[in-house]
């Protein structure tokens, strides 16, 4: 069961990088390499996970990997920016890619809320948390 559970990561990891790779696809069916759209989804897909990093000081990145696959699998935790509120102003910070000057800006934010969707999913779909942590 153990193994199963470590399994996990590459799956959570793999839907995200799934998920960012779309996102790109949509702003950019050519899938020529823009640097500024590159960016700016793997910023902010990245961006939302920073509320992680005092934990990963706190225990290491193999025990931050142990605790939430093992000790703590499953079980909801609350972080700074994986809330409702954070959702909402990153969705409406995408609306800005309708404005042809801020369309980077914008498409960080829709990185974010894609990645704060998938996280909110997982947690009621997949490990069937509920959505309390989230509030």
């Amino acid at each position: 069961m153990q193994m199963i559970k470590y399994n996990y990561v590459f799956v959570h990891v793999a839907v995200h990088l799934a998920v960012a790779a779309m996102l790109y696809f949509v702003v950019n069916p050519s899938l020529t390499l823009d640097i500024g759209k590159a960016a700016a989804v793997a910023l902010g897909t990245a961006a939302l996970d920073f509320d992680h990093v005092p934990l990963w000081l706190n225990v290491g990145i193999r025990g931050y990997l142990k605790l939430r696959t093992v000790e703590e699998y499953g079980k909801p935790r609350r972080y700074a920016l994986h809330n409702f509120m954070v959702l909402f102003v990153a969705l409406g910070g995408s609306l800005v890619m309708a404005l042809n000057e801020y369309f980077l800006v914008g498409l960080f934010f829709a990185a974010v809320v894609m990645h704060i969707a998938w996280d909110f999913v997982e947690d009621v779909a997949v490990f069937k948390t509920g959505y309390r942590h989230w509030i």
